[in-house]
């Protein structure tokens, strides 16, 4: 991800910020069973929450902050055909 510039809500008085850029990694294996698909996924390997372009609703009101991204994730899909 790119460098961009994080500006707050309206009606806060924060001026817009940038956030920096950041690399991130994933992996993906895809292994089949019979008619069964399974996907194995994991995002953000390196398990740093990076800050986002948006604002999080929860902060201050003088000083509004970015929202922060998830940090790792895994996810499993299984996808299988029925047949009648």
């Amino acid at each position: 991800m790119g460098e961009r510039q994080y500006v707050p809500m309206p009606g806060y008085p924060s001026p817009p910020q940038s956030l920096a850029g950041y690399a991130t990694y994933s992996a993906a294996a895809l292994f089949t069973l019979g008619d069964a698909t399974i996907a194995l996924r994991a995002t953000n390997l390196e398990d740093v929450a990076h800050p986002q372009a948006w604002t999080y609703p929860s902060s201050p009101y003088p000083d509004s902050a970015p929202g922060l991204g998830s940090a790792m994730q895994y996810r499993v899909d299984v996808a299988w055909p029925f047949f009648n």
